[in-house]
């Protein structure tokens, strides 16, 4: 049997306007995410030497980038956390189709996370400890719901409003058997999306591990750096998985560039996935659900809406920033009598050429 409600209309989560401002965010997160890698691979290039003056000037714009990269992830970051404990808060009454746009929205949030931290490694690293318990805070509260989405996947039943919904038929796993699909997916997508966001807030500087028992060597010297994980040494269990995990990560973190590169192809596979996975849900309940139309702009939306924007605004406040910090470099450059016939173009200091080659 199909399901044929899947509950009522609920503009504040699935609204076009929420689902636009996360998609939106991520994207902006992953594209600067990118540049920054870009300008990162141009600085560190042994193989053609840059000029001190040009190598000043993608210094700057690395920095530019990823103030924008960072702010545009803690809110992100707030909008997500939102989302959750507002589904955590209404678990009781929620429909298991907004349950299930809540998870697949939050996963946005994931992705501007993976992309905008790890690029802001010895570069942003204000507040940095804070900003990455805060994703601690969102990975636990993460689980929280996935837990509870699972428990409320028990109650799935075609017959009754608001606990079924309907996949796109245009999707391989239509023809699986709900809600087991459901439990899968969930446990797949959760847990790749946690190490990836462990593996972007993981410290920068390595820590060899000593000699003797190797489990108990990485309880003693790797999580000495996060206080609250050392409860993990309590759990023989977990000795074996903290010890693969840790071992990797000690790898990675060795090389910024290939850490980067892992989660930027990552996201970079992920988003259009699920871009187009969670349009495509939407479209396919949306007509199933009763009540006003989703499409009706509600506080929810704007807010988010207002909050996209004021990423652009303050993208235009660092550009401007970013501008005077370079010019002022250029004018002190060509006082002290060094060459810049490399850089200057007809148009002078201004010409808009300058900025972004």
């Amino acid at each position: 049997m199909v399901c044929q409600n899947v509950g009522s209309t609920n503009p504040d989560i699935s609204g076009i306007g929420i689902m636009i401002s996360f998609a939106i965010q991520a994207f902006i997160a992953i594209v600067l995410s990118m540049w920054s890698f870009h300008i990162l691979r141009q600085v560190n290039d042994s193989t053609a030497p840059l000029d001190p003056t040009r190598v000043f000037i993608l210094r700057a714009r690395r920095i530019f980038l990823n103030k924008i990269l960072l702010l545009s992830s803690d809110i992100q970051t707030l909008n997500g956390l939102a989302l959750l404990i507002s589904g955590l808060c209404q678990n009781a009454t929620l429909d298991l189709y907004h349950f299930r746009i809540i998870y697949d929205l939050v996963a946005f949030t994931g992705f501007a996370n993976c992309a905008a931290i790890v690029p802001s490694l010895g570069v942003a690293n204000e507040h940095r400890n804070l900003r990455c318990w805060v994703v601690f805070m969102f990975m636990l509260v993460l689980i929280a719901y996935t837990v509870v989405f699972g428990v409320r996947l028990h109650s799935w039943s075609d017959n009754q409003t608001g606990h079924c919904f309907v996949i796109p038929a245009h999707f391989l796993w239509t023809i699986a058997p709900h809600p087991k699909f459901e439990y899968i997916y969930l446990s797949c997508t959760c847990t790749v999306l946690l190490i990836f966001l462990a593996l972007a807030c993981w410290p920068r500087k390595a820590r060899k591990v000593v000699s003797g028992s190797i489990p108990s060597a990485i309880v003693r010297r790797d999580f000495s750096r996060f206080r609250i994980l050392r409860f993990a040494s309590c759990f023989r269990l977990l000795r074996p998985a903290i010890c693969f995990f840790t071992v990797i990560a000690n790898e990675w973190e060795k090389d910024i560039e290939h850490r980067h590169m892992l989660i930027g192809l990552y996201d970079f596979l992920a988003y259009p996935v699920q871009l187009y996975y969670i349009f495509s849900l939407r479209n396919a309940n949306e007509h199933l659900l009763h009540g006003d139309s989703e499409n009706r702009w509600a506080f929810g939306q704007v807010v988010a809406v207002i909050l996209l924007m004021t990423v652009v605004f303050e993208s235009l406040r660092n550009y401007k920033e970013y501008r005077e910090e370079v010019e002022a470099h250029i004018l002190q450059t060509q006082a002290v009598g060094e060459d810049f016939d490399m850089y200057s173009t007809r148009g002078g200091v201004g010409d808009s050429r300058l900025w972004w080659r």
